[in-house]
């Protein structure tokens, strides 16, 4: 048309494209074209970002105010001298100096990201020094104030200030928590040699670290780096620097946990003024290196290093610029699933950066790595680089920060162009199969590959692993890393020691080369649990168990985490004056257990101490053993009569109207069983009532006869076999026993038996040794007298005198003179074993005179 300029809106690839015009009159005639013209496209191209120019720099990114973009921090050297730490906080993709952070300012040191109190935000160390001389280190705990503000609040410092310094966060332990590796040198002078030092920090998860002696070579102005170079699932460390003595060093280290951590050699000369990167170029799942600075030989040299899978290094014949006081970036700056190498430092004669493309999966490329052009680079040294999404747009830009070739301190950004080549970054997919295998206090995670657009070998992907005691939680394991971080590395699993006893939430996401991360699979749980269950509670029925009694027994067995395990039952035994009786189980559903023991005839007597064992919880955590001492009582012997008065067949019992039968037992009786029905008292076929009384403390029931015992009798005793003891034993049978009360004895009479008496007042006596049956006295010809065989009346009913045991009676009319008397009292009088024994009555006679 008329137009003078032409607008192509389209996406061009990264290229050297020529162009020209040619002018068209009214009658279409054509000009030839003009001189020909060109343009070139590059990867890479100048961004509006405005950065503070550092030199002696460092820098470290990372998504601090966990929204989903990536924060910068910066340090080093500025235009006038002086040292500064700036935070930069990514808002929609535009930089924004945090005025507000307060960081102390360092420089010629380090810095690094790292959520060392596993709250799920990125925490801040930095080390370095203000001034020459005035070294310094700070550990920041970074808080989210609002979406788009941090809070950096000093947390601690260690006791050892560095710079020329490293640093590295890890766990190096394996106990989910981020440890530090901190190398530099440091203010001590030892015989005129200034001391450098290596250091390892474990953090105890309270807030506290503890320098652990690993007995490492203290290295300055080098690099540190730490990753599984020996796919063992733990953390091994490379450094690289200059040593105290002045000898120059690259040290690997390989993590044997209980042992620390131990030199076996690296096998590569000696590197100052260095630099380390990880990064598995080759995508065969393991980590290998490029080392750049000044060899033992003073040559400056940037070495690329192929691992074995087992930690063994062998040199590549990929020929890479050296470079000193400079920096190395493994990236995947073109977005084609592999690690590039962007590279910046002096080679010797000038500062260079450069980008350097891995040309793995390329028809027959001349090289392992190609050099590509981009002229807009500017070569910094004494520097720090980094590849990261500043603007948000799916590829990753080039930060690079030195001394630029106008000596000057400079930061740039430069925008890559790869997303807008219709070729942005794809998260890639979480891994599936998630399973957590637990073994004490120690568990291994498991998951299988993640995957990623172009499919790339599924060995090239790294991971994350989060795990906390709540839902989401990052509180043992921080799934929360620096930009170009991944917590597990390429590993498939990883293992993790020293859980406390509770339920646990994980999960874990892929991460691809260009440090994009997929979303947290679903969310898995597992337990530990390495405390034992316990008896939490015991229930007896009765504490006190005789014979044909059963005691019945409750548990209650609580666990806190796993839960006690059904299918093994416990062991349930009472000890017994030495002698181990088992319960019988009636139900066990793991957390309660019911079970009885009976007592039976030969069971041992004596207090009875329960123990609970062999039980365990799911985790296999084997019962506290439990005893509980005097648990209940057992008493499997019966009472017994010991003694009893009078006693089986005894002869001449005393007959009074007081007397009494005291039974003496082997034990103390059940009170409630010592009642009236069961004491009998015979006589002959009668029985007696009888009254029966209990004395606790001497352990006897005192039988009183209703009237007494009376002379002259055969009584049989019977014990009721429904006494019981305290623990209810019943005695063994009715027990039964006779004795016989005395019989009295006439000692005198008067008138005295075969005289011849004055007649007196007519009175007649008869003394007994022993009372005699009173109640006889009721019946008629009970007492008879009688003059010359005739029975002569009484003038009044005979009187019985107890306290002289005298009988008196009279005849009516007295005592005649000169008359023959007998006097006949019944047998009875003397109790039934009077009545039927050979002698029957008692009689005399007596004579009155003339």
């Amino acid at each position: 048309g008329y137009k003078t300029s032409y607008v192509l809106d389209r996406a061009l690839a990264p290229d050297t494209y020529y162009w020209s015009v040619q002018a068209v009159d009214g009658a279409l005639a054509r000009s030839d074209f003009a001189t020909e013209g060109h343009f070139n496209v590059g990867q890479f191209v100048s961004s509006d970002q405005s950065l503070r120019g550092m030199t002696n720099a460092a820098m470290a990114w990372g998504d601090a105010d966990a929204d989903g973009d990536d924060d910068l921090v910066l340090m080093g050297t500025n235009r006038s001298g002086e040292a500064q730490t700036l935070v930069y906080i990514n808002r929609s993709g535009q930089l924004d100096l945090d005025a507000s952070s307060g960081l102390t300012a360092l420089t010629e040191g380090d810095i690094a990201w790292g959520d060392y109190d596993n709250d799920g935000d990125l925490d801040l160390f930095s080390s370095g020094h203000i001034a020459e001389g005035n070294r310094a280190n700070f550990l920041y705990n970074v808080t989210v104030v609002t979406d788009d503000s941090l809070d950096f609040s000093a947390a601690l410092r260690f006791p050892l200030d560095l710079d020329a310094s490293s640093v590295a966060w890890g766990d190096i332990d394996l106990d989910g928590d981020l440890d530090l590796v901190y190398a530099g040198r440091s203010a001590d002078v030892d015989n005129g040699v200034q001391q450098s030092y290596t250091r390892i920090w474990t953090n105890e998860s309270d807030g506290t670290f503890v320098q652990r002696d690993d007995g490492l070579e203290g290295l300055n102005n080098g690099d540190l780096v730490l990753g599984d170079t020996d796919g063992d699932g733990d953390l091994d460390l490379m450094q690289s620097g200059v040593s105290s003595g002045g000898e120059r060093r690259v040290d690997l280290y390989r993590n044997d946990l209980a042992d620390g951590l131990v030199n076996v050699g690296a096998g590569i000369d000696g590197r100052e003024s260095s630099d380390i990167a990880l990064g598995d170029y080759d995508r065969d799942g393991d980590l290998d290196v490029v080392l750049s600075g000044i060899d033992d030989a003073n040559n400056i040299v940037t070495d690329l290093l192929d691992n074995d899978g087992l930690g063994a290094f062998t040199p590549s014949q990929t020929a890479f610029p050296g470079i000193r006081g400079g920096d190395l970036a493994w990236a995947d700056y073109d977005n084609d699933q592999d690690l590039d190498l962007i590279m910046a430092g002096n080679n010797g004669t000038t500062a260079i950066l450069q980008v350097w493309e891995n040309t793995i999966g390329q028809s027959a490329p001349d090289s392992l790595f190609e050099l590509i052009n981009v002229p807009i680079l500017s070569g910094v040294d004494f520097s720090a680089i980094a590849m990261a999404d500043a603007d948000g747009d799916g590829d990753l830009d080039l930060v690079s920060s030195g001394r630029s070739l106008s000596q000057s301190p400079a930061t740039v950004v430069n925008d890559n162009l790869t997303a807008q080549q219709a070729n942005a970054n794809v998260a890639p997919l979480p891994p599936a199969g998630l399973n957590a295998e637990d073994a004490g206090s120690t568990v291994l995670f498991g998951w299988l590959a993640g995957s990623d657009d172009g499919n790339p070998p599924a060995a090239s992907l790294t991971y994350n692993l989060r795990v906390g005691t709540t839902p989401g939680g990052n509180d043992v394991v921080s799934g929360h890393t620096a930009l170009t971080e991944a917590n597990t590395g390429h590993a498939l699993a990883r293992r993790v020691d020293g859980l406390e006893s509770g339920t646990y939430f994980w999960s874990v996401q892929t991460k691809d080369v260009g440090f994009r991360g997929s979303a947290f699979a679903g969310e898995q749980t597992f337990i530990i649990d390495t405390i034992a269950p316990e008896i939490s509670n015991l229930a007896l029925n009765r504490t006190q168990v005789g014979l044909g009694q059963t005691v019945s027994l409750a548990l209650e067995i609580g666990d806190a985490h796993a839960g006690v395990n059904p299918a093994i039952h416990p062991t349930v035994t009472a000890l017994i004056d030495g002698e181990t009786l088992e319960f019988t189980e009636l139900q066990f559903t793991g957390n309660t257990w019911s079970g009885e023991l009976t007592v039976a005839d030969g069971t041992p007597s004596g207090a009875a101490t329960i123990s609970v064992r062999d039980a365990e919880d799911g985790k296999g955590n084997i019962l506290t053993p439990f005893d509980a001492t005097d648990a209940f009582a057992v008493d499997a012997v019966r009472p017994a009569i010991r003694d009893r008065t009078p006693q089986d067949q005894q002869e001449n019992v005393e007959a009074s109207s007081s007397a009494a039968i005291l039974i003496t037992f082997s034990e103390a009786l059940d009170a409630a069983t010592v009642v009236d029905a069961n004491f009998a008292l015979r006589l002959g076929g009668v029985t007696i009532p009888v009254s029966a009384a209990y004395d606790s403390a001497a352990q006897s029931v005192s039988v009183t006869p209703d009237g007494g015992l009376a002379p002259g009798s055969q009584y049989t005793v019977e014990v009721s076999s429904v006494l019981t003891d305290l623990a209810g034993n019943r005695v063994e049978d009715v027990d039964a026993w006779t004795f016989r009360t005395r019989v009295p004895q006439l000692v005198a009479t008067i008138p005295a038996s075969s005289t011849q008496v004055v007649i007196g007042d007519g009175r007649i006596e008869a003394r007994f040794d022993t009372p005699i049956l009173r109640s006889v006295l009721q019946l008629d010809g009970a007492v008879e007298v009688l003059r010359e065989g005739v029975v002569v009346a009484l003038r009044e009913s005979p009187v019985f005198d107890d306290e002289t045991t005298t009988l008196r009676f009279e005849p009516t009319e007295g005592l005649r003179p000169g008359s023959r008397y007998e006097v006949v009292l019944s047998g009875l009088l003397g109790g039934p074993l009077k009545a039927v024994s050979d002698s029957g009555a008692y009689r005399w006679e007596f004579e009155t005179e003339v």
